[in-house]
């Protein structure tokens, strides 16, 4: 990840781990939804990277699950009313 994009720490140093749309300040500042932060960033993503938003959408359905903050293998799913609601650390997100 580039540098110009990456997240910051509580004590404002830079975070590698994360990038600057969902954490700043130590804290997420995003949906902890995954479809929320497609849509939301589709259509500016898309101007600036100069393709269509369906090809931006693609690309972020296929990029973010491998990013740490998405890494669905941490986490415990638990189905309430027939919806499976994800869970980390017993925490619901």
């Amino acid at each position: 990840m580039e540098s110009s994009v990456l997240g910051t720490n509580r004590d404002g140093s830079i975070n590698t781990d994360y990038c600057q749309f969902c954490y700043q300040k130590g804290e997420f500042i995003s949906s902890p939804i995954m479809s929320d932060i497609i849509d939301s960033y589709v259509l500016d993503h898309a101007k600036v990277h100069g393709i269509s938003e369906a090809e931006m959408r693609n690309k972020l359905q296929r990029e973010l699950p491998k990013l740490k903050r998405w890494d669905i293998s941490k986490y415990i799913d638990v189905t309430i009313n027939d919806k499976v609601i994800l869970t980390k650390n017993n925490k619901e997100l």
